[in-house]
């Protein structure tokens, strides 16, 4: 199985822009035999709070479709970040596609201080089946919470997979959080991290994986667009960039 990680710079607010930008960079994945790629934090809006009510929309939002056609053709799962309306609430969501199965989501349940002014947190589990492999989301701060992870070891999952925003500062604490997770368990973490502005921070890439039996897998670079595969098979990964 190989697992992507994607790495995109999103236009601020443009969900039309940001569709187009997510379906370029699918369309290359799919040339590259990928079974499941997932994008950063709110990749469909770009990382931006003060905006996430205005531009919040539902799961089964039209709009995306697309995606649901990608993923039934090409018998790929699609995971994709957006600010969700649930009720009244706006969420940190992550929209999942799979082939021939309705759409569902995973929300953000443990949120930073700074978000907590714009979104609620998720209540529900959800665990993402590739065949034989278990993989649970998580979304940012989240992946960094020792509950939250330790959530994800005592449901036997074989992968983490975390979409996250976050700048220099962010993913070098998380770079040390993961290697210690990945160094004392069986959990595999993937991250998929923007790059460029956000509302008030630069998102900087370095998205990556972090295994138990390989300490050399290659990080993204701050400024280019694409992603990372991940070989379940042979433990290693290689970056494509647009």
């Amino acid at each position: 199985m190989k697992i992507a990680v994607a790495q995109i710079q999103a236009e601020r607010g443009n969900i039309q822009a940001n569709i187009k930008k997510h379906l370029e960079i699918i369309q290359l994945a799919i040339t590259k035999d990928v079974d499941l790629i997932v994008f950063p934090e709110l990749s469909l809006t770009g990382y931006e709070p003060k905006m996430a009510k205005e531009l919040a929309l539902q799961t089964n939002d039209a709009r995306l479709a697309v995606f649901q056609e990608k993923s039934d053709i090409h018998n790929l799962t699609i995971c994709i970040g957006a600010p969700l309306k649930e009720e009244e609430n706006v969420q940190i969501g992550l929209i999942i596609f799979q082939p021939n199965a309705a759409r569902k989501s995973y929300a953000k349940q443990i949120l930073h201080e700074d978000e907590l002014p714009y979104f609620e947190p998720g209540i529900k589990e959800i665990i993402i089946h590739l065949n034989d492999l278990k993989i649970v989301p998580a979304i940012c701060y989240e992946s960094t919470q020792t509950m939250h992870v330790k959530k994800a070891i005592a449901s036997n999952a074989d992968y983490y997979l975390v979409s996250v925003a976050k700048d220099h500062d962010g993913m070098e604490r998380a770079d040390q959080w993961f290697s210690k997770i990945a160094h004392e368990t069986n959990l595999c973490i993937l991250v998929a991290n923007s790059i460029g502005p956000c509302e008030d921070f630069m998102s900087i890439g370095a998205s990556s994986v972090w295994h138990s039996k390989n300490n050399s897998t290659p990080k993204m670079a701050s400024n280019l667009e694409g992603f990372l595969v991940w070989d379940t098979q042979i433990l290693s990964a290689k970056t494509f960039t647009t």
